[in-house]
């Protein structure tokens, strides 16, 4: 299994993707970075193209993106708009494409949560449409789309990873499977048998504290019965630290690989 870890910014107005970690990444041992898509979307060419000389000068790849589709992309309620949708995912994706990425993650609550009044069902029903949309765009790169649930203060759709699994059955398109994040995972208190009925369609995983949202730091018994039962459903993929830090970024996330080669993988 790889361990990666998603780009850490302390002011995003000066580093929007988290170009400044990606250095200390590679020094702390992660085998690729985790960058935001959106973020990426949003740069300049010249900036883009900046990204993808920092990824080359370091020799660590990008092999996942998270924040695949912003707030401002309205998928579901009366401001749905599937041809703005589907203009963003095109240069989206071919970014994602050009910076060598094989998951993209689909959690995006700001712009998939559904609006007050708005029937949930048809909600639902828009973003079974957005993924069917997006499908062609990601085989044409190649890239797998990954489903992830939210917890429920987060996100009131989508939210367990049982829900994650249906979605994906339901788009039914060879590249749109399942994510599974620890942390969503435990705010929500699902059962570990969740993982053993979704093992078909787990193409990536996220893992953050559930306290605080911080770097794991200490070896816990719940930690283990997660990956040893993720491991048990024979997933070897990639799993990212996706958290964040009030201290140094580089001791956080250090400590995180350290414990998570020693232990877990």
């Amino acid at each position: 299994m790889k361990l990666g870890c998603c780009a850490y910014s302390k002011d995003r107005s000066v580093d929007p993707v988290g170009l400044q970690s990606i250095p200390v990444m590679k020094k702390l041992g992660y085998d690729y970075v985790e960058l935001g898509l959106s973020g990426l979307a949003a740069l300049s060419e010249e900036q883009f193209q900046q990204v993808l000389k920092v990824l080359k000068d370091n020799n660590l790849p990008c092999e996942a993106c998270n924040n695949f589709v912003p707030a401002s992309v309205r998928l579901t309620g009366p401001d749905a708009d599937m041809e703005k949708a589907r203009a963003y995912v095109e240069k989206a994706l071919s970014r994602a494409k050009q910076a060598g990425v094989k998951v993209v993650v689909f959690g995006s609550s700001g712009a998939k949560n559904v609006p007050e009044g708005f029937d949930k069902e048809k909600a639902y029903q828009q973003i079974v449409e957005f993924c069917r949309m997006v499908e062609p765009y990601a085989a044409a790169a190649d890239i797998t789309i990954a489903i992830e649930p939210l917890n429920y203060v987060e996100s009131n759709i989508i939210n367990t990873v049982a829900e994650g699994y249906q979605l994906a059955k339901d788009v039914d398109c060879p590249h749109i499977k399942l994510l599974v994040d620890y942390f969503h995972w435990v705010r929500n208190k699902e059962p570990l048998e969740e993982l053993d009925q979704c093992a078909s369609m787990l193409v990536h995983a996220h893992f953050a504290e559930d306290i605080g949202r911080a770097y794991p730091s200490e070896p816990k018994e719940i930690y283990n019965d997660f990956m040893t039962r993720l491991k048990g459903v024979g997933y070897d993929a990639r799993i990212s630290m996706e958290a964040g830090t009030k201290g140094d970024f580089e001791q956080a996330a250090g400590v995180a690989e350290q414990l998570f080669r020693k232990y877990y993988l």
